[in-house]
């Protein structure tokens, strides 16, 4: 009980009221403050400390250095947070280099019954586990608090991205999807927004041009 009392009271002092809503971004923006920007399939998630974390085989990399594969989090860390993952979904994810807690908390049991409200509280040894895990390359966030995950659906026969809380470009068409279908509120086709994002990704690095950037 002072556990779960100890991590909500740490909870509404760490999320701010009046900035207790999930704030609209664009695809500009996500472009921009991606560190690593890939097209792949999540091949399984797991629990480590109690974090959902996404294992991404990576099909082409659109930002940062190609790599074959990448880890995310697929937990949300605050109550607006839409970071999620499910084995088999294939995607365009941006993805935010995460930070570690300097201030880890003990593990709770689940047999317990104590739950953290809101989001996950990054246990001891997480940070450990994670690297040895990933074999010391970075573990990432989902860009934005989620938004940077796009998953592929077919809507209307159209191979379409779908996703939530992301204004595009004019020249990006982009449809409302009911409600009962999906998570996800909007999509537009993939091909659309990809030749968008590498468009901006040239101005960004201020190149002539992008390749595919299969890993080896």
């Amino acid at each position: 009980m002072l556990r779960t009392f100890i991590a909500t009271l740490a909870l509404l002092t760490w999320v701010n009221p009046a900035a207790g809503m999930l704030r609209g971004t664009n695809l500009d923006e996500l472009t921009r403050r991606a560190a690593l920007i890939v097209r792949g399939r999540v091949t399984r998630v797991e629990s480590v400390h109690g974090v959902r974390i996404a294992h991404l085989q990576v099909e082409r990399t659109l930002k940062g250095e190609a790599t074959a594969d990448a880890y995310f989090v697929a937990d949300p860390s605050w109550s607006c947070d839409i970071s999620d993952a499910n084995k088999g979904e294939r995607g365009l994810y941006f993805l935010s280099v995460h930070h570690f807690s300097m201030d880890p908390v003990p593990p709770v049991d689940p047999s317990s019954g104590e739950v953290y409200i809101g989001g996950y509280q990054e246990a001891v040894g997480f940070r450990e586990s994670m690297k040895a895990m990933a074999q010391g390359r970075p573990l990432y966030d989902v860009t934005h608090s989620g938004c940077g995950r796009f998953v592929v659906h077919t809507v209307d026969g159209l191979e379409s991205l779908m996703f939530s809380h992301v204004a595009l470009p004019a020249t990006v068409q982009a449809r409302k999807l009911p409600e009962c279908t999906s998570s996800f509120k909007d999509a537009a086709p993939v091909s659309n927004i990809i030749d968008y994002v590498i468009q901006q990704v040239v101005e960004l690095e201020g190149r002539g041009s992008i390749d595919s950037r299969t890993p080896n």
